[in-house]
């Protein structure tokens, strides 16, 4: 999948962490960068000694241990984004990363370490987000842009916590 896609899936998934638990004092904008950070994680596995999509970054274990050394991390330093609702917005980021590798036609190894070998795709029907013209693709992107562009609409109109 490539990079654009991942920034989209991580802005939608943000928002959608949002609405489901909140930013717990963290703005929204601060909320959104940091969970695209952690999307696009995985995506350093290309300059590592790993093939892409190696069971190593590409495991819902991976998105666990992420927010574990985020929460760890906030008992060292003070900050909105080291907490436990930065943890889980690490998490969200790096599980929009392995949804969205689902949906190609490879799937993703979601619960290595435990099942080696079984890569799971969803939906089970085979790929969505992969067509000659990549118009699945666009709309993710698109529809994370105009979301993006209200929220930050918002903020300027102090509308968003700060």
């Amino acid at each position: 999948m490539e990079w654009k896609t991942h920034v989209g899936a991580g802005v939608l998934c943000a928002i959608a962490g949002m609405a489901v638990f909140g930013t717990g004092g963290i703005r929204y904008l601060d909320a959104i960068l940091w969970t695209v950070a952690w999307a696009l994680m995985p995506l350093a596995e290309r300059h590592l000694p790993l093939s892409h999509r190696s069971p190593a970054l590409h495991s819902v274990f991976t998105a666990l241990a992420a927010a574990a050394a985020v929460y760890a991390l906030s008992f060292v330093a003070d900050l909105s984004l080291l907490s436990l609702h930065g943890a889980a917005f690490a998490a969200v980021g790096i599980g929009s990363h392995i949804l969205v590798d689902s949906f190609t036609t490879t799937g993703v190894p979601l619960a290595y370490p435990l099942l080696r070998r079984r890569h799971v795709l969803f939906p089970y029907a085979g790929h969505r987000l992969r067509y000659a013209d990549d118009a699945e693709s666009g709309r993710v992107q698109y529809a994370a842009l105009l979301l993006l562009i209200g929220l930050l609409v918002l903020e300027v109109l102090g509308i968003a916590p700060v």
